[in-house]
């Protein structure tokens, strides 16, 4: 026993490491207590050697973050068995939009958005069982001001209602994520204009950033459609579903109708194959359910030649909101397809509407009540879907890029490309 009780003896300061942390003024129990929960010798070395970054202070929140992590509560990645405790989290997370409470449900798949991302991971904040905060993040290869850059969409964040400002959001914040995951160079996320609690919050954690790195975030707007399903859409007999042999072409289109724009991550063929075998190359198993894949990608066909190209993601299946009126209590609940993987030939915009009228006729008979599509810089196809009613709905979206003493990323952006799997 004594043997095993040695194991979790924590190491002891070296008097060098003591020397340094009096030479910053650091609290003289900080380093005691950055060893005592077994802190990585190399991080250690990393505080006691910085030159003002982090501060102390920020050492020391970093700290108290993890001392609260060792008393119950536990911050982890995301398993398949936490499906009913997001479930959970995200029914009992309020956003105040205006005069209205909104409630994002995920279910029956809370992971469903995930799966249409690359490299994505899910930290979760419970206490015996029960999870309490959430947030998500995925990095892929993208452009932004026209230089391949790694960039990292940060969203999902959720704090349970009974939790709020017990500083839980900041402890996810401070967790590392995954050893496979992919370091943005840039950072990105979407905020409702409306959402002034969101809006408060990141300023504050933004203003830490910058007031202790100097990194700058820059502001933008991003944009997409909403189509009203209540028309019922408009049939098409020459859409129909994608085969394999479309591939290069789906990715020619696709790639000529959003060259350019910052964020858009050039297709290839690979890619876009492993987004429409859903996980699987070849049989799913029956306890898989279906997110976006084959039997959801069309092509629009014309005289022999495929001129548009687009698939119907049934987001609603698995996510929906509910909104109440704080003041009259009266509800609606909004649930959407999104169109994905969209491109058309030069001059036949008429094709790439078409093809989403078609799509809309889908969204209709699955009883949603929009179809959401990305078409901030297709103006050309917007005028020719008057008839669907289009609404646009604008979000701001903020942007960070690295620094440090050796490199600096410019996260400026003009035209943003707005992929739905990370709207």
């Amino acid at each position: 026993m004594e043997e095993q009780d040695a194991l979790f003896v924590a190491p002891l300061a070296t008097s060098e490491q003591l020397q340094q942390a009096e030479r910053k003024g650091w609290p003289v129990d900080l380093l005691e207590r950055m060893l005592a929960l077994r802190w990585p010798a190399w991080k250690v070395e990393l505080y006691l050697s910085a030159d003002g970054f982090p501060t102390v202070e920020m050492i020391d929140g970093e700290v108290r973050d993890r001392e609260r992590l060792s008393t119950g509560l536990s911050a982890r990645e995301a398993t398949w068995e936490d499906d009913e405790r997001l479930t959970d989290l995200f029914a009992n997370s309020t956003e105040r939009l205006g005069d209205w409470n909104v409630v994002v449900e995920r279910s029956p798949n809370p992971f469903a958005q995930q799966r249409l991302q690359e490299n994505w991971h899910v930290k979760v904040l419970d206490d015996r069982g029960v999870a309490l905060a959430a947030n998500m993040q995925a990095g892929r290869s993208s452009y932004v001001d026209g230089r391949p850059v790694s960039v990292s969409w940060m969203g999902g964040w959720r704090v349970r209602n009974e939790f709020r400002r017990t500083g839980l959001s900041g402890l996810l914040m401070s967790t590392p994520g995954p050893a496979s995951g992919v370091f943005g160079m840039v950072s990105y996320w979407y905020v409702r204009n409306a959402n002034g609690l969101a809006q408060s919050w990141i300023a504050q954690q933004v203003t830490d950033m910058q007031a202790s790195s100097g990194r700058p975030v820059d502001k933008l707007t991003a944009s997409v459609h909403h189509l009203d399903a209540a028309n019922g859409g408009r049939r098409d007999a020459r859409v129909r579903k994608v085969c394999a042999d479309d591939l290069p072409r789906c990715v020619e289109l696709i790639n000529a109708t959003h060259a350019g724009l910052d964020l858009f991550r050039p297709y290839s063929v690979e890619f876009l194959r492993g987004r429409l075998d859903d996980l699987f190359w070849g049989p799913k198993p029956p306890f898989v359910p279906c997110v976006y894949g084959w039997d959801e990608m069309a092509v629009l066909e014309d005289d022999g030649e495929i001129v548009a190209c687009g698939g119907l993601w049934d987001r609603g299946r698995d996510a929906r909101e509910r909104w109440t009126h704080r003041e009259t209590g009266d509800e609606r609940v909004v649930d959407v397809t999104c169109l994905m993987d969209a491109g058309y030939a030069r001059g036949r915009a008429d094709a790439l509407a078409t093809l989403i009228g078609h799509h809309l006729a889908t969204t209709s008979e699955l009883g949603r009540t929009a179809m959401v599509a990305a078409l901030e810089f297709l103006p050309d196809v917007v005028e020719l879907l008057d008839w669907a009613g289009p609404e646009v709905e604008v979000r701001v979206l903020e942007t960070m890029g690295f620094r440090s003493p050796d490199l600096h990323v410019d996260a400026t952006m003009t035209r943003p490309y707005t992929d739905l799997a990370y709207w």
